[in-house]
């Protein structure tokens, strides 16, 4: 038996007949499909954040200090979580209004 794997052949197999969003780790192997099939490729907040972890070392290493965007955007990422975490327990109909309220204005900020 064959495991399914990242390759181009199972993502067209697999959202042959999806349309919307496809929320991925970036990887560029779904641009094609995502293409062809007009899904609009998303990634993580999960994936951001190692991204901005990984500026503040590289910025903490070269001035000293950990002031900046990539701290912003942890601190930003950080108040997402929080409310991801408060509202864990709603309804999805409820969740969407806390989001639509307290996360919404977080990312246009960001």
């Amino acid at each position: 038996m064959m495991l399914p794997s990242r390759g181009q052949s199972v993502a067209d197999e697999l959202l042959m007949d999806y349309q919307g969003y496809l929320q991925t780790d970036g990887y560029a192997g779904y641009d094609p499909v995502c293409a062809r099939n007009r899904l609009r490729h998303v990634g993580c907040f999960a994936h951001a954040r190692q991204k901005f972890d990984e500026s503040l070392k590289v910025q903490h290493n070269s001035n000293g200090t950990k002031a900046g965007k990539a701290s912003k955007g942890l601190i930003y990422i950080q108040q997402l979580y929080r409310i991801e975490k408060q509202i864990q327990h709603l309804d999805a109909a409820a969740r969407y209004q806390k989001r639509q309220q307290q996360a919404v204005p977080l990312l246009n900020e960001i």
